[in-house]
């Protein structure tokens, strides 16, 4: 259920190679690059920052952004949803969070109908279809959850030695 009324988190391991002039699908649920709402999608910008966002209209977007990832190193991202605030972890460390109305439980109004995030889009991985502004670098270990972690959790996750809590 990737909508306002349940938690979610995505994790997995990116190294990306620094080049390119589009921000890049890594993981998302939606169509195509012109999609009008989605419940989530975490992007590699132009800038090579993380963007992980919720839209239910052109109106109504949730949009959390990381610090620049260098080029050709790998790094763990989790991104989750947990109530009407999203996070993102980069290593373990909280990177950026927000509150956002449009993750809250609301009335299914005239106002809000339009900012619904469900949807019915497949899980795209790595690009929309066709590959339009696919991801070009390397994704591992990519995990979905239906419900929000602990910070113990994403520790554990973002480990990458074999004492670690989960075999990576």
């Amino acid at each position: 259920y990737y909508n306002r009324n349940y938690d979610y988190a995505v994790s997995l391991f990116i190294k990306h190679p620094g080049v390119g002039s589009n921000k890049e699908l890594i993981v998302g649920k939606l169509n195509t690059i012109n999609s009008v709402k989605w419940p989530f999608a975490i992007e590699l910008d132009t800038t090579k920052k993380i963007k992980f966002s919720a839209r239910g209209a052109t109106n109504f977007e949730a949009i959390i952004t990381s610090s620049a990832l260098t080029s050709d190193e790998w790094y763990h991202i989790l991104c989750q949803k947990t109530g009407s605030s999203m996070e993102l972890y980069i290593d373990g460390t909280k990177q950026s969070s927000g509150s956002f109305d449009l993750l809250a439980t609301q009335r299914n109004t005239p106002f809000t109908a339009s900012a619904t995030i469900n949807n019915s889009d497949t899980l795209k991985i790595g690009g929309y279809n066709n590959y339009n502004n696919g991801f070009r670098g390397v994704l591992d270990e990519i995990r979905v959850f239906n419900k929000s972690l602990t910070q113990a959790q994403i520790t554990s996750l973002s480990d990458r030695n074999e004492h670690g809590g989960m075999m990576q």
